[in-house]
């Protein structure tokens, strides 16, 4: 009788799920400490939507333009990693220095933010992470982005004048260019 040989897959090492990372990972300080001049709730293109079944909606992020003119764009996608709620993937949290000095070419309709007070990319990011919203999951068919923007908005109003932060959060409810009323399918929810 042979001895059974224990599996090649027993040795391998999965690391932690991180949700949220920085674009070049090298450079997340340096992102952090960059201080907010403009910031932008944005829907992108048509080219860019999503289709789900018969209904499309715009992918929305947040795209930021620093005090030295360099931009960063935060962007919630499904990792593909299975989440603990309905059958949905837990979301990443991407955080990126744009290599353009402009928003992207992909942005159908934006939303400008005027700020309140003075704030740093690493304060939005520590608000959001502080109140577990990176632990969001997007449901069974990949959707919710537009539901966890909204969530942020609400999270993050403090920061802009308050008739921004409506008027943004009734767009989010919209399909762009059309202008025609989109209202949003949730993610699977926060897990902890």
């Amino acid at each position: 009788m042979t001895t059974p040989q224990p599996s090649i897959w027993a040795n391998i090492h999965v690391p932690a799920f991180k949700p949220v990372r920085f674009i070049p990972a090298a450079s997340e300080a340096a992102i952090r400490g960059l201080t907010v001049s403009r910031f932008y709730a944005a829907a992108h293109k048509v080219e860019s939507q999503h289709t789900t079944g018969a209904k499309r909606t715009n992918h929305w992020a947040f795209y930021i333009q620093s005090t030295t003119n360099d931009w960063i764009r935060i962007d919630v996608t499904p990792s593909g990693l299975p989440g603990p709620n309905n059958g949905g993937s837990k979301a990443n949290i991407v955080i990126s220095h744009l290599p353009y000095k402009s928003l992207s070419n992909s942005v159908e309709h934006q939303n400008e933010l005027r700020l309140q007070t003075p704030i740093t990319v690493g304060w939005i990011v520590d608000t959001i992470v502080g109140a577990g919203r990176d632990k969001y999951e997007f449901n069974a068919q990949g959707v919710g982005c537009r539901n966890w923007i909204v969530d942020q908005l609400a999270l993050l109003a403090s920061a802009f004048h308050g008739p921004d932060v409506q008027a943004a959060t009734n767009d989010v409810s919209m399909l762009w260019p059309a202008r025609t009323q989109s209202p949003l399918s949730s993610g699977a929810g926060y897990y902890s």
